[in-house]
């Protein structure tokens, strides 16, 4: 995120606002930045009632939402705009992140939306979304599959990390070329060494090294050869008690995203801590 940001916390049916509320008032105060803290009322709540009614509900939320801040400690909350909307989440939250130049939409974990929502919310207004669940420990999980020609959720890690004074690790899964060795064979050529995925990730490790020396980071590399790659970033997330995953979504069709659900969306929803989803181009060409 670039200095200044704006950023934007929005709610609507969560039942403990206040951990994302938090996050988003660190980070606003962290990048100098100013916060949009927007609460959403379902337009069936108060269809039927008068407009002196209307005006008395929406004066009963910008309570609410006044004394959610005042519960934020540190200085993020400090000319925070109070706002109350009706629609629909989704709705309102992209109508209002475009008016206000968000730079980083936040949303609690409590809220009815899956991954897949996040992902589409993500890549439809082209910002990062942050489910959040709570900051603790200062140590965040950078995922990324290597295809990103910038290292774009590298970058965004690291750049995270610094405004926040956090721990940061790199992570990277390889899926398992093949069964080693193959079928059980032994043999003394088997056994010389040569083993195909020890190699690709030795490969891996040395790209992700250059990356950290190349963005002026100190973070520590995490390599993991597991078939599922969510399961393997969650995994990790929590060995690490990391309070924060970076992951990074790209456009796809609706037919492979049913049949091959995003890493991103899954990361999202079964995820201990708190999750930011970055919106990234198409990739580039696999790794060596």
């Amino acid at each position: 995120m670039a200095g200044r940001a704006r950023v934007l916390f929005a709610y609507a049916t969560a039942p403990d606002p206040l951990p994302a509320l938090s996050m988003a008032a660190a980070f606003a105060e962290a990048y100098r930045g100013r916060l949009f803290a927007l609460q959403v009322t379902s337009p069936t709540e108060i269809l039927d009632q008068s407009q002196s009614g209307n005006a008395e509900a929406k004066g009963d939320d910008l309570a609410h939402l006044r004394d959610l801040c005042g519960r934020v400690s540190g200085r993020g909350v400090l000319g925070a705009r109070l706002l109350v909307r009706r629609g629909d989440l989704r709705s309102v939250t992209a109508e209002l992140a475009n008016s206000a130049h968000a730079s980083l939409i936040v949303v609690p974990a409590g809220e009815a939306l899956s991954g897949r929502a996040i992902c589409r919310m993500a890549l439809s207004l082209s910002r990062p979304v942050l489910l959040g669940r709570g900051f603790h420990h200062r140590r965040i999980v950078a995922a990324t599959d290597l295809r990103d020609r910038d290292y774009s959720i590298l970058r965004v890690g690291v750049d995270l990390a610094s405004h926040l004074l956090a721990s940061i690790s790199f992570l990277h899964n390889v899926r398992p070329v093949l069964p080693w060795p193959p079928n059980g064979v032994d043999g003394p050529f088997l056994n010389g060494g040569f083993d195909p995925n020890e190699l690709i990730l030795g490969a891996r490790r040395d790209h992700l090294l250059a990356a950290s020396c190349q963005l002026g980071s100190r973070a520590s590399v995490l390599l993991r050869s597991e078939d599922v790659t969510a399961a393997a970033i969650i995994q990790c997330a929590r060995e690490r008690s990391a309070d924060l995953t970076i992951v990074g979504t790209r456009d796809r069709s609706w037919l492979s995203d049913l049949v091959d659900p995003r890493v991103a969306a899954t990361v999202a929803e079964r995820c201990h801590g708190s999750v930011l989803v970055v919106p990234l181009p198409p990739p580039a060409s696999p790794p060596g």
